[in-house]
């Protein structure tokens, strides 16, 4: 069976556990495709050298260029704002996405809030990766198409976080084995999967 190209969306609050996971994401990418590319808009550098080519946000047909150039690569947008002015796509950007599978291309990009997703993205995403988040229900509701099932694995995050934390740094001296909790809702098939979640809940 060929491989699958995937859209993540990684959605929570700072310090909910995006950038570790999308750190974890990318070293498996690279492991299981040691010559593919990884290009990436890292506006708060947290990415280092697991970034092969950086998105200059200063370039207005950045969408263009990868949509052109890249192929067999994983194309990363973490807090993606600062590429787009006012939340408009930019030139190539939804050629970008149409043909990520002819270029075997994966994406990942991660917003603070449903509300910072821009409405050409749910067409392609293919998971959405729900951490803790203090956004109101509504927000989700506004956005995106079958919010009830996000809704349901955002209330599930926030009442695990609220009763057993939001999870540390593995690097961090407080971590002892506790990470970050987070829903992956997917796309097609309509499952959700919890992740680093040990405990039982009880609504």
């Amino acid at each position: 069976m060929s491989r699958k190209n995937f859209v993540k969306c990684l959605l929570g609050a700072n310090g909910s556990g995006k950038t570790t996971e999308e750190i974890e994401i990318i070293q498996l990418w690279k492991q299981s495709r040691p010559n593919g590319k990884v290009i990436g808009y890292d506006p708060h550098r947290q990415l280092g050298s697991l970034i092969d080519f950086h998105i200059n946000s200063d370039d207005f047909n950045w969408a263009k260029h990868i949509h052109s150039k890249c192929r067999n690569s994983l194309i990363v947008l973490d807090d993606y704002k600062g590429l787009l002015p006012n939340y408009i796509p930019t030139p190539g950007m939804r050629d970008m996405f149409i043909d990520r599978r002819f270029h075997n291309n994966d994406f990942i990009y991660s917003v603070h809030s449903p509300g910072n997703i821009i409405e050409m993205l749910f067409d392609y995403t293919t998971q959405f990766h729900i951490y803790y988040t203090s956004n109101r229900e509504g927000k989700f509701k506004d956005k995106m198409p079958n919010s009830e099932i996000c809704i349901a694995a955002s209330r599930y995050v926030n009442k695990y976080v609220s009763l057993y934390g939001m999870g540390k740094h593995p690097l961090s001296a407080e971590f002892k084995g506790q990470k970050f909790p987070y829903i992956i809702v997917d796309v097609l098939t309509q499952k959700l999967t919890a992740v680093n979640m040990h405990n039982k809940l009880t609504f």
